[in-house]
């Protein structure tokens, strides 16, 4: 493929996609199978959580498994999970939950791809894969810009507006689909591009203790929830919205 093509290419590129290797402003020669992602750019699933928790539900995780299946297709693929969480929050759960909720999406898909892994491939050399192709970031409640929003400042705008409104189930889903997610971003291609190892975050003691104390909490409140309402725990969609502000306040 020429370069004006990929050039073209590039125009329609969007948040997340594989990066065009540029030198000197000019577009380098690109391996086939970059080639096939700027044809084709994978269009990744959004996994939402619920209020303050760090594990995905059934529904939720089963999304992930499509990037499970592209991770074994194409095994020099990097990808970055990118959790999040709601700036309302505490301060100090904002780092500690964004990440812990990337690291469970990592699980997930670690896991799809050890159910799914080709005949003799060990349990053992697939996850040494998916620890080479995953890494994973807590973004706090930096917004996400993608095709949904055109600029940071319509996304700080709409996120006002819901955070102004009564906490209604309804804008309870809205604020969930904008902050309580994990997203995926592609950082290249293994022997192609210069990508960073992950780097863990630092979490002191206390602020560990506090916030484990928290996670046995929300857990504990969503087994009662569901046994409540005689529903599968897995399913459950926890608290109420009042209820869920009111745990964050306190």
């Amino acid at each position: 493929m020429n370069h004006q093509r990929t050039k073209t290419l590039l125009t329609l590129r969007r948040t997340g996609d594989i990066p065009v290797r540029m030198l000197e402003n000019k577009v380098a020669l690109n391996s086939l199978e970059r080639l096939h992602f700027l044809e084709n750019p994978p269009r990744f699933p959004v996994t939402l959580f619920n209020f303050g928790v760090e594990s995905l539900v059934a529904a939720e995780c089963e999304k992930l498994r499509v990037v499970a299946n592209l991770l074994l297709r194409h095994e020099r693929l990097v990808v970055r999970i990118e959790g999040r969480a709601q700036p309302d929050a505490p301060t100090w759960i904002v780092p500690v939950l964004s990440y812990k909720r990337a690291k469970s999406a990592c699980a997930a898909i670690t896991n799809f791809m050890v159910k799914d892994r080709k005949e003799g491939e060990s349990m053992a050399q697939v996850r040494v894969r998916a620890k080479r192709s995953i890494r994973c970031v807590g973004m706090g409640c930096k917004p996400l810009v993608n095709g949904n929003f055109d600029s940071v400042e319509q996304f700080k705008n709409r996120n006002e507006a819901l955070m102004q409104e009564p906490r209604t189930q309804d804008n309870y889903e809205q604020l969930a689909q904008l902050w309580r997610r994990c997203d995926i971003t592609v950082l290249g291609l293994q022997g192609e591009d210069e990508i960073e190892e992950e780097q863990p975050i630092s979490i002191d003691g206390g602020t560990l203790a506090a916030y484990s104390q928290l996670q046995a909490q929300m857990h504990l409140n969503h087994m009662q929830a569901a046994m409540e309402a005689d529903e599968d725990p897995s399913q459950h969609a926890a608290m109420g919205a009042a209820e869920m502000q009111e745990m964050w306040d306190s």
